[in-house]
């Protein structure tokens, strides 16, 4: 009688391990808090992103950004490296890089890109207002020289709206400027005998 006990035990305890690897992952994630509801995380396993929407014993729930909802187990999402954009700080900083012209005024790129980096942020709406340098030189390149704009973002739902407006508002001082962003060239040298 005790061997069977001892028995099926084992073959309970067996066909319950992911449940239960599950729940006390799911004690781990309510004790611990490594996420919150509203948090936007994204999984380095399998590239999964999305804002929290539930944490349960045995899953959390997140919606993406397409409206679709993923139930990951809680002993996968515990296993796994999670990015939260949202902790500490929901603000998130990003770069916005492009090329210039050899011929250029460096001065003027950095004055101008500076303006339009402010303006933007002043009207696009989860955007935050920088101050200092917003301008970086960053390396001579084949056709040009690249430079890096420094923008903010509330939120990393923000950063997709902020960086379209802002090389849409760029690419339009760039013109009305006269300032040439690069196209790749390549110069061929044919030498006859």
């Amino acid at each position: 009688f005790l061997a069977s006990l001892g028995v099926g035990s084992l073959a309970v305890a067996l066909a319950l391990q992911d449940t239960l690897k599950n729940f006390f992952s799911g004690l781990y994630m309510m004790a611990d808090r490594p996420l919150r509801i509203g948090d936007y995380i994204r999984m380095d396993a399998n590239g999964t992103e999305g804002i929290v929407q539930r944490i349960g014993w045995r899953s959390t729930e997140l919606q993406t950004s397409s409206g679709n909802t993923f139930l990951i187990p809680n002993s996968n999402l515990a296993s796994s490296q999670v990015l939260n954009y949202d902790y500490p700080s929901s603000e998130t900083a990003f770069s916005v890089n492009c090329l210039i012209a050899y011929n250029t005024n460096l001065e003027e790129i950095e004055k101008i890109a500076s303006e339009v980096a402010r303006e933007v942020t002043k009207r696009v709406p989860g955007a935050v207002e920088l101050s200092g340098s917003l301008v970086t030189f960053l390396s001579f390149e084949d056709s040009g020289i690249r430079i890096g704009v420094s923008l903010k973002a509330k939120r990393i739902q923000d950063l997709s709206t902020l960086k379209s407006e802002f090389i849409k508002a760029l690419h339009i001082r760039f013109t009305k400027e006269g300032i040439v962003i690069p196209a790749p060239q390549r110069v061929v040298r044919q030498i006859s005998e």
